[in-house]
């Protein structure tokens, strides 16, 4: 479903909680194992990532830009689907954090910019913007990026507008300041 963009939240939530299942009812080495035959099979995390890509630039551009519902809370921010804008994130980085975290997948460094393109650079406003940066402040660095990718990653960061930066924007670049600066022996 990923693939084809057809009921990409319902796939997620219902792979999220098989994935979940299998680790409270058997192991983690039971999800890890089907994650990485998802990967091998299917191509679980590029497909992924695309459809991320794809749903955001869907979701900003083309006069398919969400809406703000009457509140004018990014909470209820419109996506192009039946969802609210935030939602629809929010599943996919659930599903992604889950992937990364139970397996041996690692985000690249073309896929850092990619991301960071689609999530913080196009983000449809400050609101979610804000929300991309808290799942990557979230994110367990070091086991979900490869070295190259973190270090991107740091690079994508610091070219954050300080002068504009908020608590999230300034929490995720603390953390990932210490996080490069410990991996390089610069900070104990």
């Amino acid at each position: 479903n990923l693939k084809k963009r057809s009921s990409v939240l319902q796939s997620l939530k219902i792979a999220r909680a098989l994935l979940r299942m299998a680790a409270s009812r058997q192991s983690i080495e039971v999800s890890y194992d089907l994650i990485e035959d998802m990967e091998r099979k299917y191509g679980v995390l590029s497909s992924s990532l695309d459809e991320l890509q794809h749903y955001c630039k869907m979701a900003s551009e083309g006069g398919q830009e969400p809406k703000k519902c009457s509140s004018g809370d990014s909470k209820e921010l419109l996506s192009p689907g039946k969802f609210s804008h935030e939602s629809e994130l929010r599943c996919r980085f659930e599903f992604l954090a889950c992937i990364l975290s139970w397996s041996s997948l690692r985000l690249r460094e073309d896929q850092v910019s990619s991301l960071w393109n689609s999530l913080i650079k196009n983000a449809v406003d400050d609101d979610i913007r804000d929300k991309c940066l808290q799942w990557f402040q979230k994110l367990n660095a070091p086991s979900v990026f490869t070295d190259k990718a973190l270090t991107a990653f740091f690079d994508c960061v610091t070219s954050l507008d300080f002068r504009k930066l908020t608590s999230a924007g300034l929490s995720c670049f603390a953390q990932y300041f210490l996080t490069v600066n410990e991996k390089n022996g610069m900070v104990e």
